[in-house]
């Protein structure tokens, strides 16, 4: 996910792209954001609005068109007006705003939030984004209790790591440990390939029937809670076996965990029709998915 994004001091995530209505609410949906409605858009004072990095953006027309750039801002909303949606537009030498409606065929700006969604009993989701400074690679991160994961499977090209050429983008790249000089060289900065010891704080945080140190199928539904897309996401991405040939696509998701167990290693085992987790150990011959956890500093 190669898309440029920045982020301001109050919270508000900004695409600096140029982007049609629909496309700037699928992009949303697909980054765990909320295009903003217009009455938030409207609180936003038109300094502060005009203040955020490149939203003097101008605007796309349907026939693939730029113009205006670096003097007038038209910035979409999630309110939608019959055919057309809500926007507004700036000038950069108006004090004033205007608020109008316009084709959904446009390109214009899009400002996002971080949307929270609840599980019973579990406080909101906080949402956000990072990029990988050595590939420039996006990844979307959600925080879970004390802990920041990535939402994505890890996607980045090292020894040891695999492209199913079949397989879809979110799918990520499969990690044979035994090609694997050292985990730590895999993660990005500031964020390691996860332990065993942090899935089972994960699991027991979404699900407190799973419990610790325990091998097999747990818990009543976190396997529901890992897959949800609203969540942590899980990807039913399959497996990459010795031979180089990929299986299991669509139904399930192995993900490897960085701790060993002699020639083996801990991983988590997901399936699209079972609500539970299963948490054993298998040969490091294999090529499995990968996610990250935020250090703690």
């Amino acid at each position: 996910m190669r898309i440029t994004v920045c982020k301001d001091d109050k919270g508000y995530i900004y695409r600096k792209k140029l982007v049609t209505w629909d496309e700037a609410v699928e992009f949303g949906e697909e980054n765990g954001l909320v295009l903003l409605d217009l009455n938030e858009l409207c609180e936003i004072p038109n300094a502060d609005l005009l203040a955020i990095p490149g939203v003097l953006a101008g605007y796309r027309d349907p026939n693939g068109m730029f113009y205006s750039r670096g003097s007038y801002a038209y910035v979409w909303s999630s309110s939608v007006s019959g055919t057309s949606a809500w926007l507004r537009s700036l000038y950069s030498s108006y004090a004033a705003v205007s608020r109008g409606s316009s084709s959904k065929a446009f390109g214009f700006s899009a400002i996002y939030k971080q949307r929270e969604n609840l599980f019973i009993g579990k406080p909101a989701y906080k949402y956000g984004l990072f990029t990988d400074p050595r590939d420039g690679h996006h990844y979307r991160t959600i925080k879970i209790g004390k802990q920041e994961w990535m939402r994505d499977n890890l996607a980045y090209q090292c020894k040891g790591a695999y492209r199913n050429p079949d397989g879809e983008e979110n799918y990520g790249l499969y990690y044979v440990p035994n090609e694997i000089y050292d985990w730590k060289y895999v993660a990005p900065p500031g964020w390691h390939i996860a332990t065993d010891s942090e899935w089972e704080v994960l699991e027991n945080y979404l699900d407190a029937s799973v419990g610790f140190a325990i091998t097999g199928w747990r818990g009543t539904d976190i396997g529901t809670r890992l897959l949800d897309p609203d969540g942590f996401a899980g990807v039913l991405a399959g497996l990459r076996l010795p031979d180089g040939s990929f299986d299991a696509r669509g139904t399930n998701a192995h993900v490897w965990s960085s701790s060993d167990a002699g020639s083996s290693a801990w991983l988590r085992y997901l399936n699209s029709g079972n609500a539970t987790v299963l948490r054993f150990t298998y040969s490091k011959e294999l090529g499995f998915s990968a996610r990250c956890v935020r250090d703690v500093e």
